[in-house]
């Protein structure tokens, strides 16, 4: 319970940081997942965020609507490659200070080591699910 709990203070931290841009917590992990793998297919985008691939399709649903995300052909017909449009990125660009102020909060409350151990101790939990 404490650790759902910490997720979700956390995200509220972020949330209120990423509001003024029409933006989640959780839609922002997504751009910089996207950023970081142009052209992935969903699989892989899913398994790099540890997410079911029913669960990504539902998340990445709103990142297309508006135009953030745009789904084209994969290596073969039958698979998807994933991009960040040219909206995305400049939305993406415009969320890092916002998403620097939410580090500076935590920071402020957990201090440096203090996030040095969540880190830490997320790298351990990632080890349990592969």
């Amino acid at each position: 319970m404490s650790v759902r709990r910490t997720s979700r203070l956390l995200g509220v931290i972020y949330d209120a940081e990423f509001a003024p841009l029409g933006l989640k917590s959780t839609q922002f992990s997504l751009l910089v997942a996207l950023s970081l793998m142009d052209g992935a297919g969903i699989q892989s985008l899913a398994t790099a965020m540890q997410m079911d691939r029913t669960t990504l399709t539902r998340n990445l649903r709103p990142l297309q609507s508006r135009e953030w995300v745009a789904v084209g052909v994969g290596d073969d017909r039958r698979s998807k490659a994933l991009h960040l449009t040219p909206k995305g990125r400049a939305l993406l660009t415009a969320a890092m200070p916002a998403w620097e102020r939410a580090q500076q909060r935590v920071e402020r409350v957990l201090g440096v080591e203090g996030v040095r151990q969540l880190n830490e101790t997320l790298r351990r939990l990632e080890v349990l699910v592969g």
